[in-house]
């Protein structure tokens, strides 16, 4: 686990983001950034999870939100079918919103 994490780490980019090509992208993924989220939070019981990687891939997200609520993706993913082969940014939303609402959750076990 700890050595996936120490390679993960190598393609979060200097904003905080997540992107398949790290900062050779043009961009990050909110996706990818909230997929990478989610499964350090699952994680950090089993190994040590640097919490400045979490707090800035939080709020890169959040930065990411229109107003109107939606989020959207401004990266590249390769595989979407890890997405479930659903683009719609309804999906999308939700699966940032639980990514984002699992910190926060997070947040308040661990103070």
């Amino acid at each position: 686990m700890s050595s996936g994490y120490q390679r993960e780490l190598l393609y979060q980019r200097e904003d905080g983001s997540f992107s398949a090509f790290g900062d050779d992208d043009p961009s990050g993924s909110t996706w990818l950034s909230a997929f990478v989220l989610r499964c350090f939070l699952e994680a950090d019981p089993y190994i040590d999870i640097d919490q400045n990687v979490l707090h800035r891939t939080y709020t890169w997200l959040k930065g990411h939100q229109k107003s109107s609520g939606e989020f959207w993706e401004p990266g590249r993913v390769i595989h979407s079918e890890l997405q479930g082969g659903n683009k719609s940014p309804l999906t999308l939303t939700a699966y940032i919103v639980t990514s984002l609402l699992g910190y926060k959750k997070y947040q308040v076990f661990n103070l």
